[in-house]
């Protein structure tokens, strides 16, 4: 199977949201003046927005050439709960821009029956799957996504930051 069994490395009681607040202010456009990650870092041709997945190529292609963290949220359009849940996932993917945020339809794409649960949230960092979540509640989610930030972060948020120290003034004088 592609996708991973577990759904966390974290103790329960852990609280990410809280602590990794600073690193999502970091990652903000400049518009709101923070820093933003390098282009160089992540691949999210749409950030701050969740984008559709139409097709089985689609997805293929998203996930042989995307770099960085993908969140992929696996629903049917039938499902009462993936709707009430949706504008979740909408508002984490405009708190954090450099994640690329998916969803994909089963009814339009084919996963082999690996889903059994609707809706179902994956998070790959580099094409490795990293943390799966079926089911979950609104809080849940967020932590969710939070911990798969922390797990991916040291590849995407270290790279970010030596990025933005270097210095941008070589010369010497």
């Amino acid at each position: 199977k592609f996708f991973p069994e577990e759904e966390s490395h974290f103790p329960q009681d852990y609280d990410p949201y809280n602590e990794f607040q600073g690193f999502r202010d970091q990652m903000s456009p400049p518009s709101h003046g923070h820093m933003q990650a390098p282009s160089s870092v992540y691949s999210n041709p749409n950030p701050g927005k969740v984008h559709e997945v139409h097709s089985d190529d689609e997805m293929h292609d998203i996930l042989t050439t995307r770099t960085g963290l993908v969140s992929m949220m696996f629903y049917q359009s039938n499902c009462g709960y993936c709707q009430n849940i949706d504008p979740v996932y909408t508002q984490l993917a405009a708190m954090f821009p450099h994640v690329s945020f998916l969803k994909i339809n089963l009814e339009v794409v084919d996963m082999d029956g690996e889903i059994t649960t609707v809706p179902t949230y994956y998070y790959i960092c580099e094409t490795i799957p990293v943390l799966t979540v079926q089911g979950p509640t609104a809080e849940e989610l967020r932590k969710s996504t939070v911990d798969a930030i922390r797990l991916c972060g040291s590849n995407i948020g270290s790279r970010a930051m030596a990025m933005s120290s270097m210095p941008t003034d070589t010369s010497m004088g």
